[in-house]
């Protein structure tokens, strides 16, 4: 399971990957500038380190279940989590707790803006490996320059926040017209 944070628009994205080769994928394409992991996972920190500018080792607590559930229980003001559609993704649930928690600690305060997790699943985007997203030239041209790129000839965007949707959208077209 993972969970995405944007910490500047609060928007939390979820979902779960079949295995370390697919969870490789998902974090090629999401480029995070951080990725949280429990201390007991080692062998996939290994894995998620080649992907990120900081990997951060987590007490394996902090991705408890239970704690998990009472963290979003308390930072959504819900009773369950049935209407986020992640009952039945226990790993996701406590992905998203311990994003919430680490969130929370290192910003110091509560964070009224975090949104719910939407859940991200993969029958709804157009799944684009990493060397079709090289080749078409998404995010960079093959020189390497954001400006040689379709999202340099796009992106025209007033602010950071849009530019950030604008690649986000790039890196995961919708199916649904």
């Amino acid at each position: 399971g993972y969970v995405s944070l944007d910490l500047a628009s609060g928007r939390m994205a979820a979902g779960e990957c079949g295995g370390a080769e697919a969870l490789e994928a998902e974090m090629r394409r999401m480029n995070p500038a951080e990725i949280l992991v429990a201390d007991t996972a080692l062998d996939l920190a290994q894995i998620l380190k080649l992907h990120c500018r900081r990997l951060t080792p987590l007490p394996a607590w902090q991705f408890d279940l239970a704690e998990a559930k009472r963290c979003l229980h308390d930072q959504f003001g819900v009773h369950d989590l049935s209407g986020f559609g992640l009952e039945s993704m226990p790993a996701v649930i406590a992905a998203a707790g311990a994003v919430v928690q680490y969130a929370r600690i290192t910003q110091q305060h509560s964070l009224p803006h975090l949104q719910p997790p939407r859940l991200e699943q993969e029958q709804d985007f157009l799944v684009l490996d990493p060397t079709t997203r090289r080749n078409l030239e998404l995010e960079q041209g093959l020189g390497g320059k954001v400006e040689h790129s379709l999202l340099g000839v796009l992106d025209s965007t007033v602010n950071p926040m849009g530019s950030r949707l604008l690649r986000r959208w790039l890196q995961r077209p919708l199916r649904d017209r």
